[in-house]
């Protein structure tokens, strides 16, 4: 197949010959986490995820706020999901107040 794209330096349109086309976009942080960072009190990495202790990656800076998949760093989806479950379980447990 040909495709056509810009490129985004020079602003011009091309078309390319190709025997194969592998889509894959980047993963980042969202662009308004510095400031839910500032709101919560929670410290980010210097890359602009949610920090977090390697031994207890659901568990933030602050006591209480939990965090979970690509908010902490990127990941697939299954594993998003089972941190999302460690958070949610972590949050039952304080508010039984163990």
């Amino acid at each position: 197949p040909i495709i056509t794209y810009e490129n985004y330096e020079t602003s011009e349109i091309k078309q390319l010959k190709v025997d194969l086309v592998v889509l894959a976009t980047c993963i980042i942080p969202s662009l308004g986490i510095n400031k839910l960072a500032d709101v919560l009190g929670i410290e980010l990495n210097h890359y602009d995820y949610v920090k977090t202790n390697p031994f207890l990656p659901v568990e933030t800076s602050v006591e209480g706020i939990y965090t979970c998949g690509c908010a902490r760093e990127p990941m697939d989806i299954p594993r998003s999901v089972a941190e999302a479950s460690g958070a949610a379980a972590r949050a039952a447990e304080v508010i039984k107040g163990g």
